[in-house]
């Protein structure tokens, strides 16, 4: 997903339930992320498409304190001239 593409979120998601990409409220901002379960123990990754953020290791304890706003269904690329 690059800048300026449009994104298709289902605002119905609240929770963040299996692998995917989530829009959600995290440390005051507005983000979409790629969530993937790790194999050890109970913990969580965070990571974006750009390659400049650096991904993010979360306990169950903290995914559970996002805010979920929704899950991306799907997206379509727009170049931008």
């Amino acid at each position: 997903i690059n800048k300026g593409d449009l994104v298709f979120v289902d605002g119905s998601v609240s929770d963040i339930n299996g692998d995917g990409i989530y829009l959600f409220k995290h440390n005051g901002l507005m983000l979409l992320r790629r969530v993937y379960a790790l194999l050890e123990g109970g913990r969580y990754c965070l990571k974006a498409d750009a390659d400049k953020y650096q991904p993010e290791v979360l306990t169950k304890q903290q995914i559970l304190e996002l805010k979920v706003m929704g899950k991306v269904q799907g997206y379509w690329s727009i170049q931008m001239f």
